[in-house]
């Protein structure tokens, strides 16, 4: 499989999160501050994906910039279950 095989379904892959994530949110209204790391991440995420298919901007450095935002977004709600009392 190509690069670009990859990336378009990583594309689609973070267009159907970010369906997933409203959904939730609409649906939890109450809770939809859970939401809003994965959210932001896969907003991001596609944000660059489409400068990826568009331009021809070098994107090493804002690939690592997405990688950390991935890991600050896992450990906020991770953090946030465990203090919770979600585990």
């Amino acid at each position: 499989m190509n690069r670009s095989m990859v990336q378009a379904i990583s594309m689609a892959i973070i267009l159907a999160i970010i369906v997933i994530q409203i959904i939730w949110m609409r649906k939890h209204p109450d809770q939809w501050r859970w939401s809003i790391p994965v959210f932001l991440w896969m907003l991001h995420a596609f944000i660059f994906y489409v400068t990826v298919f568009f331009t021809d901007l070098p994107h090493t450095d804002w690939s690592a910039v997405l990688r950390l935002h991935g890991y600050i977004s896992i450990f906020i709600v991770e953090a946030a279950r465990l203090r919770r009392g979600s585990y």
